[in-house]
């Protein structure tokens, strides 16, 4: 099961130095995060001028394995459509499947 799973807000955190990176970085092994926040976190830094190269040398070495939002995660979120409401279901396919995706 995984421990946390992560929105586009926590990672920054994290990758900023902000206050609550160590809560982001003790889960860090053991979460999940959609690839739809994972964009958020991207589209981030692109807006700030960052190329991909370097958010890509930022990202790799971090132990994330992005969740896709396939059709069933797309059914299961899409009647309420914040992105905070895409963790709940991924929280519950990992509980099913026992390990991330």
């Amino acid at each position: 099961m995984t421990a946390a799973v992560l929105d586009a807000s926590a990672l920054l955190v994290l990758i900023l130095g902000e206050p609550g990176g160590d809560k982001v970085q003790r889960v860090l092994t053991d979460c999940a995060m959609t690839a739809v926040n994972l964009s958020e976190v991207i589209g981030h830094f692109a807006g700030i001028g960052a190329s991909e190269a370097d958010i890509r040398l930022m990202h790799d070495p971090l132990p994330l394995v992005p969740v896709a939002l396939d059709e069933e995660l797309a059914f299961a979120t899409g009647p309420d459509v914040a992105c905070d409401k895409v963790c709940r279901p991924v929280i519950r396919r990992s509980r099913v499947l026992g390990a991330r995706q």
